[in-house]
């Protein structure tokens, strides 16, 4: 019988520097170089990513292939046609990976025979810098805590370190890039067609990445918006109530008056920019609890917009 082996699937786009140093990572890992190859999808790449990918000669098979710009769900499944190996370990291109990131994956799979693995990935420390990284740093720890206190479900599935294996992953459909082309909610609705499927969610801490997310003010308001909207295509294509799922819904004083706001989107935005002001003030001057309150107000403030957004 053939040994289990991997395809780490990297999706990317313009973020070169970034996408050397996650290679270099890999390079460095415990498992074998003959059990994981690495699949770089440039997506729509415009920078000099391939010509840098041209010169690497690491010891374990390093291929890529070129698409045009679809997005992360769409990437990572072109990712899962091209692999070679049976397990499609889903990374992204903004990662330091622990040496025993890879092994810990296959390790899994070895033990459980169709599972789906969710890899830990805190903010590296050099990241970890102001409101907004702190209340996403917050947030991942969050929901690997959840998983922890839940074997085997949850459906908040964070798609930039887990694998699954192929066969797995056909049977499912792969991701949504209809439905899910912006930013979130394509890894929460592969978890929930998972989980419906029967496959259970196996949390493996030992297969670490340092997550270097820069995140900006600009970022934060953008991400904010999207992951509203997500939420709110997800209750339409699961038929799931987005109180169920990652803090969706809108209630309480301040949702009712963001939602007012955001009948205005043009005036909704501006104080949104007026938010991230005072959050720019805070990370200067005030401690980190106070910095990660202020990053969550504006956060909920864009999300509610998004979860309005028709």
């Amino acid at each position: 019988m053939n040994p289990l082996r991997a395809t780490v699937v990297i999706p990317t786009r313009n973020r070169r520097a970034l996408l050397m140093r996650t290679l270099d990572s890999l390079e460095q890992q415990e498992a074998p170089a003959d059990e994981y190859d690495v699949l770089v999808v440039l997506d729509g790449t415009e920078d000099d990513s391939e010509a840098w990918l041209q010169r690497r000669r690491p010891e374990h098979a390093l291929r890529w292939v070129s698409q045009r710009q679809g997005g992360l769900a769409d990437a990572r499944n072109t990712g899962a046609r091209h692999a070679a190996h049976d397990v499609l370990l889903f990374y992204d291109d903004d990662m330091l990976a622990d040496r025993a990131l890879v092994l810990a994956h296959l390790s899994a799979h070895r033990t459980h025979a169709d599972v789906l693995v969710q890899g830990y990935y805190p903010m590296a420390p050099a990241y970890l810098k102001g409101g907004a990284a702190i209340a996403y740093d917050r947030s991942h720890r969050g929901a690997i805590a959840a998983m922890e206190a839940s074997p085997g479900g949850g459906a908040t599935i964070w798609g930039g370190n887990i694998s699954i294996r192929k066969s797995t992953f056909n049977r499912i459909g792969g991701f949504d890039p209809k439905n899910f082309r912006e930013y979130g909610g394509e890894d929460a609705d592969f978890g929930l067609k998972a989980i419906a499927a029967g496959v259970p969610v196996v949390l493996a801490k030992e297969a670490l990445a340092l997550h270097m997310r820069r995140v900006t003010y600009a970022s934060h308001r953008r991400q904010g918006f999207a992951e509203g909207v997500s939420l709110a295509n997800l209750e339409r294509v699961h038929g799931t109530r987005v109180e169920a799922i990652n803090g969706g819904g809108v209630g309480g004083a301040f949702d009712r008056v963001a939602g007012a706001l955001w009948s205005l989107p043009r005036i909704a935005d501006g104080v949104g920019h007026l938010l991230s002001g005072g959050m720019w003030l805070v990370d200067r001057g005030m401690p980190a609890p106070v910095q990660l309150r202020m990053a969550r107000v504006v956060h909920r403030f864009y999300k509610v917009g998004g979860l309005l957004h028709r």
